[in-house]
């Protein structure tokens, strides 16, 4: 592990004190565009999940969900499993190309059992 890091205010700080520290205020910023900016632009996957984790406004979730970039899966699966509306955790869970750890929260946190069915159901036709 990195002994010093340079972005860090305290040269003798390691990482996992200095994403201690900035998890830490994550958890005080209310402004939900404010946690989106850190989410989409901060260095640290760990730290953009968290900032997820404290976002409320479905709209903001829907638009990290949908359109955030593919391959970071940690700030998705976060994103999706804090979703309520089902018609969009629907759209993940039925989505072949999805990422698995995205599609299984989805999956997880869809509850209307019309949309499970056809997904089954969907899933199960492609499947012969």
């Amino acid at each position: 592990m990195e002994q010093l890091i340079a972005r860090s205010p305290d040269k003798y700080d390691d990482r996992l004190s200095y994403r201690w520290r900035q998890i830490e205020l994550i958890k005080l910023v209310k402004d939900q565009d404010y946690l989106a900016r850190i989410a989409a632009e901060d260095e640290d996957g760990i730290i953009r999940r968290e900032a997820v984790r404290f976002i409320t406004d479905q709209r903001i979730l829907d638009r990290i969900a949908l359109q955030y970039r593919k391959n970071d899966h940690i700030v998705r699966e976060e994103a999706v499993s804090r979703l309520m509306d089902q018609e969009i955790l629907a759209l993940f869970a039925s989505n072949a190309d999805e990422y698995d750890g995205v599609r299984n929260r989805a999956l997880y946190h869809l509850d209307d059992q019309d949309l499970l069915i056809s997904i089954f159901t969907d899933a199960h036709k492609k499947a012969k």
